[in-house]
């Protein structure tokens, strides 16, 4: 049952390790190691591949530009669900990839981790259906609205000769550069569902990727994501699933539930019909950092598969993205160990103690009880989690928290942290300062400034009561006593007092979170930038052993041309974590709370928010969404993704003050509200 321990999601690739370097590499596959993964994704530099392939096919450059996506958006484009956007690459990029893949490769296999290389999914660029006019070939569904330039690409039939011929090439091309260790992934319906639900139809799909594979190795396994079998469950049905998979041999395809711990599949769907599968935690959408887990359903549901008699062969952690939430996947790590469920109470508290020290106060081990049993304890009834806040989405009247417990006792914890006798001048506790204070201002901004439209009474005084009864009116609506002792108790969001009162206030509170922020690095968009521009400003010089074009080629970059890259690679990674797309197909769907982001891209948009509120509250009329998506699109959105600006990558303070500071002013405020 423990045979393999799985890490990564396929987006994990663009979400986190797209702009990383060796070093930062290395450490991570050291850190997957240390935890007893034992297999692990592996697509680093497949677009090389991909490029001598599609020239041997007679695609041209202008072909293949079409297809590629930019870096920050390759994991779509490999599933099919994009092309071109961010795009396209460059020969500089290709080599880099290739170079750092073979480090990453053999570090893996140095320490008995098994790499997942790609297989042929069927998804193939849209000049196929120029150079092959006879072929089998379906357009793909538009993914998430994206227009026709972007969305969209062909799937050639399994069954059609071409597709074994493309299939046979490219993976005999993976082969040759990369070597083997027999495990493909294939993922030809990540969120596109199949053109037919004949069983036949889904039989021959499967047979065709499947005996591809063995046409060129006879021990492939089929490494396949089971998200299709939860995100479309209304296609994929019991009898369809098992066409699917029983189609191909007993044990040669590997199934990842890819998300059990809140939407098991291996139930509905008999253990996948006898199939080996891994019962996977996903927890994580588009690399967010909100405070959430689900610490007993893992334990509760790993015990229950393991039970089962089924075909349960490993575990997983599949996140999206990575650095955020130690503690669940520090907690699914020793899952992975245990042949009984945990108990989650000591386990936390021995977590604490490993986290701060032996010496851990009994005021952060309560707090972290506290958090165990409210943020990390989440039950599904909310749904899929993305770990987004207000305050870092697109401002709208209309939102629905994320919050599934009782705040105060978050404040509390907050609390008892910075209640800690002995503040720790450790890196662990640093963090943790800033992420429970980052959580902490996100809850109470949504609690604190919820919009409820009003329209302002006419107001009839006298000139002699008209000063006296002012002064009563706005502290009514404002501070409801002399030191606010209930504080917005009758707030109303009225023109003029949301321009004059509720704005400056608001910009003062993201200042607090970007202030916040800034004390960590983690947290900081400047080393998100970083990372951007270690994989291209230096120049340097390369050796190739086939890439690009020639058997031994050395080739020096230009730091010109470099810096023009990083222009493009730049705009990849803010349009991830803001637009997602160049329109806002998915915007904030991948929203980070970075100082810098904060400051530059959350807080502007929302000035702006209030500008348009406040004039529809003064003319009396309805506030138009549709309006303000289409100007803060155009006003701040579009070119936040092109900017160049820099930001400070030091702390300008000490954590701890910071946030007890913050705290001190801002729990009254909530705690006096009733």
């Amino acid at each position: 049952m423990n045979m393999f321990r799985l890490f990564e999601n396929v987006c994990t690739a663009s979400y986190s390790y797209v702009w990383w370097d060796w070093p930062r590499w290395e450490r991570e596959i050291d850190r997957w190691a240390l935890n007893g993964i034992n297999l692990a994704y592996a697509s680093t530099g497949i677009e090389a591949v991909w490029t001598r392939v599609y020239r041997d096919l007679g695609l041209s450059d202008a072909d293949i530009d079409d297809h590629f996506a930019g870096p920050a958006f390759l994991a779509w484009n490999r599933m099919g669900n994009l092309r071109g956007w961010g795009g396209p690459l460059s020969k500089s990029w290709h080599a880099r990839q290739v170079l750092l893949q073979r480090k990453i490769l053999s570090r893996m296999r140095e320490l008995a981790i098994t790499p997942i290389l790609p297989a042929f999914a069927g998804i193939v660029p849209v000049a196929f259906k120029r150079l092959f006019p006879n072929s089998k070939l379906t357009k793909l569904g538009s993914w998430c609205n994206f227009e026709e330039k972007y969305c969209c690409p062909l799937l050639l039939d399994p069954t059609d000769p071409l597709f074994k011929k493309v299939g046979i090439k490219f993976l005999q091309e993976v082969r040759a550069q990369f070597g083997t260790n027999h495990m493909y992934s294939a993922d030809t319906f990540n969120e596109n569902v199949p053109q037919s639900g004949d069983l036949e139809y889904l039989r021959n799909i499967s047979v065709g990727i499947y005996e591809t594979m063995t046409a060129v190795d006879p021990n492939a396994i089929w490494v396949l994501q089971g998200w299709m079998f939860v995100n479309e469950i209304l296609f994929w049905t019991q009898d369809r699933v098992k066409a699917f998979l029983t189609a191909v041999p007993q044990g040669k395809i590997l199934v990842l539930d890819l998300f059990a711990e809140q939407m098991p599949a291996h139930d509905r769907l008999h253990s996948f019909y006898g199939q080996p599968y891994i019962w996977c935690m996903l927890h994580n959408f588009g690399g967010t950092i909100g405070m959430h887990g689900s610490l007993p359903q893992i334990n509760e549901g790993v015990h229950k598969a393991r039970n089962n008699t089924g075909s349960l062969v490993g575990l997983g952690m599949v996140p999206e993205g990575i650095d955020q939430n130690y503690v669940v996947y520090d907690f699914m790590a020793d899952v992975f160990w245990s042949p009984n469920p945990l108990n989650i109470s000591s386990w936390v508290e021995l977590y604490a103690r490993r986290r701060y020290g032996l010496d851990t106060s009994s005021h952060l081990i309560q707090a972290w009880q506290i958090l165990q049993t409210t943020l990390y304890s989440y039950d599904g009834s909310l749904g899929a989690l993305h770990g987004r806040y207000k305050i870092c989405t697109r401002p709208s009247l209309q939102w629905t928290p994320e919050t599934w417990y009782d705040s105060k006792l978050l404040f509390q914890a907050w609390g008892l942290i910075l209640d800690d006798s002995q503040p720790r001048n450790s890196s662990n506790f640093n963090h943790d300062i800033v992420d429970i204070t980052r959580q902490c201002l996100q809850v109470m901004f949504f609690g604190q400034f919820e919009l409820k439209i009003c329209t302002r009474p006419s107001l009839q005084w006298t000139p002699e009561e008209s000063h006296v009864f002012e002064s009563n009116a706005r502290n009514q609506v404002t501070l409801w006593g002399p030191r606010g002792e209930i504080v917005d108790y009758a707030s109303k969001q009225w023109s003029g007092l949301v321009s004059s009162h509720h704005l400056p206030r608001w910009t003062l509170f993201i200042s607090y979170l970007n202030k916040s922020l800034d004390q960590n690095i983690t947290f900081n968009q400047k080393q998100y930038n970083k990372d951007v521009l270690n994989n291209i400003e230096k120049p340097f010089t390369y050796k190739l052993d086939t890439y690009p074009d020639t058997p031994s080629v050395y080739f020096s970059i230009l730091k010109t041309t470099l810096i023009e890259e990083s222009h493009v690679f730049e705009s990849n990674a803010r349009n991830q974590v803001t637009l997602w797309g160049p329109r806002g197909e998915i915007v904030d769907y991948a929203s980070k709370q970075w100082s810098g982001l904060v400051s530059s891209h959350h807080l502007p948009r929302w000035t702006l928010f209030i500008s348009y509120l406040n004039k529809s509250l003064d003319q009396n009329i309805t506030f138009n969404q549709k309006q303000y998506n289409r100007d803060v699109l155009n006003n701040i959105e579009k070119p936040f993704t092109y900017k160049l600006d820099t930001y400070p990558d030091t702390p300008s303070g000490n954590a701890f003050d910071i946030a007890r500071r913050i705290y001190q002013t801002w729990i009254p405020k909530v705690s006096g509200s009733q």
